[in-house]
């Protein structure tokens, strides 16, 4: 019965320790690389997107709004942003807003492609990089 007790405890420490990493690293990233690389780095350890709505809205002059369009950049389920965005209380304009922008990128890669040539300061608008699916065939 210690065994069991024992183990449960240090994987509940564990856990919390790699918690407290995620969050420290997640704030390090934004102030060192900008939100969609402290996102990216979120994604891949695990968290989810409420979550990582939640602890980044805690960093103070983080943007919601950039918040939920790196989310959308790094292709996730829209439906899971949507989510995030209702649990964090951020309201409907600001997710819409975020599509856009990252509209906007699908508008920039396919000119690119064309070889249409891009309006100066658009490129500000999009994301650095798409990973959505449906995105990259453009």
């Amino acid at each position: 019965m210690k065994k069991i007790i024992i183990s449960t405890l240090l994987g509940i420490f564990v856990a919390t320790s790699s918690f407290a990493d995620w969050i420290e690293n997640f704030s390090v990233n934004n102030q060192t690389q900008g939100v969609e690389v402290a996102v990216a780095e979120a994604l891949k350890a695990g968290m989810d997107p409420t979550s990582i709505v939640d602890e980044g809205l805690k960093i103070a002059g983080i943007n919601p709004q950039h918040l939920l369009k790196a989310l959308y950049c790094e292709g996730t389920d829209g439906d899971d942003v949507k989510a995030a965005a209702d649990s964090a209380g951020i309201s409907d304009l600001i997710l819409v807003a975020a599509f856009e922008k990252v509209l906007w990128s699908v508008v920039m890669r396919w000119q690119t492609v064309k070889h249409i040539p891009l309006l100066p300061g658009l490129l500000l608008l999009g994301c650095q990089e798409l990973k959505a699916p449906i995105l990259k065939d453009l």
